[in-house]
């Protein structure tokens, strides 16, 4: 399969909006979060008191299912970040 010119800059392109939108967040929000997890960003079209509340029932299990070290000759999980948008900013 032929490679695209430019393919290679992508994960560096995505790492670097990652890390200006953490610089966003700490400064609009303080809140710092890790720019190097993976972000989990939910913006739908339900009402939202629903779309709230199936965030949080998402990021309690993905907490309860996180084990608590890598096992034996596996590298640990990426971290994850969840970010919850209102309704209206996405």
């Amino acid at each position: 399969m032929e490679r695209r010119p430019g393919a290679d800059a992508l994960p560096a392109l995505a790492q670097e909006n990652k890390v200006k939108f953490a610089l966003y967040l700490e400064k609009e929000y303080e809140v710092k979060i890790n720019p190097s997890s993976m972000f989990d960003v939910h913006v739908k079209r339900i009402h939202e008191y629903k779309r709230q509340l199936m965030n949080c029932l998402h990021i309690i299990t993905m907490y309860n299912r996180k084990p608590p070290r890598a096992p034996r000759g596996r590298t640990a999980p990426r971290p994850r970040t969840s970010v919850p948008v209102p309704r209206g900013h996405g």
